[in-house]
Order: structure tokens, then sequence, then C-alpha cells
């Protein structure tokens, strides 16, 4: 019995035959940069209210430390304006809490909804809760 050239097996690596027998090199490259785009897009898009989130908590310091000028209300109603700026859902005075005071360690958190829209008519609600803990100075250097 003699040996045949198409009966010899390739010697190598066993991952090259597999690529082959699942399409080829071009189709794997091009599934592993779909599932990239798919990755990008997703940590773009649900980052956004976590981002919008942190710099309304730096908002929040700043009122916060410039309350022994200003009232409670004054401050909150800054903070509303500031959120709008900051493309926030609309927030009113229910969604705030605050306890403390000028030379006390105080707390205001800010509960509120994020909705995120995806393609196909589809919604994702968020809820988030923007908090500040700070000991207020008694005056702004």
């Amino acid at each position: 019995m003699r040996w045949r050239w198409k009966e010899t097996k390739i010697s190598g690596n066993r991952g090259a035959d597999l690529s082959r027998e699942l399409g080829g090199f071009r189709l794997n490259l091009v599934l592993i940069l779909g599932f990239l785009v798919l990755v990008g897009w997703g940590a773009a898009i649900f980052s956004q209210p976590y981002l919008r989130k942190a710099r309304f908590e730096k908002e929040m310091e700043e009122a916060m430390r410039e309350l022994s000028r200003s009232s409670q209300e004054t401050m909150i109603q800054n903070l509303i304006k500031k959120a709008k700026e900051l493309g926030l859902p609309p927030l009113t005075y229910q969604n705030f809490y605050f306890q403390g005071g000028v030379g006390k360690e105080s707390l205001l958190q800010c509960r509120y909804t994020e909705v995120i829209t995806l393609p196909g008519n589809y919604s994702i609600q968020i809820k988030m809760l923007a908090e500040k803990k700070l000991k207020i100075p008694y005056e702004l250097p």
C-alpha cells in the first residue's frame, strides 16, 4: 500500500485549520471588528448619564461651598438651572435632600431617573443618585 499526497496531514498549528474551517481570516477579522464597534458604541451610549452625574456632583460641591453667601432655596434653584444646562432630566425641589448647614458636615443628595433610548424604540431607565458630603466653610477664602 502506497501513501498519496492527498492523504497526508498538515503538521503545525491546529488553530490555522480551525480558522480555515470557520471561513478564513477575512471573515474572522470582520466579526472581530464588528464586535469592537458594538462594544465601543455601547460604552459611548451608556457612559453619558454617568458623565453628566459626575459634572453635576461638581456643581453640587461648588453650590454647597457658596451656601454661606446664600440660602438653601437659592442653592437648589441654581442647581436646577445647572442641571438643565448639563442636559439632565427636569428636576424639582422634591428631587433634592439637604441635611446640615454652614460650619457643619453636610449632605446634599439628588435623585433622578435617566432614560437611554436605543434603536427600535427601546428605552432603559437608570435611577441615579448624585451625592456630595462636605463640611461647609463659614466664609469663602
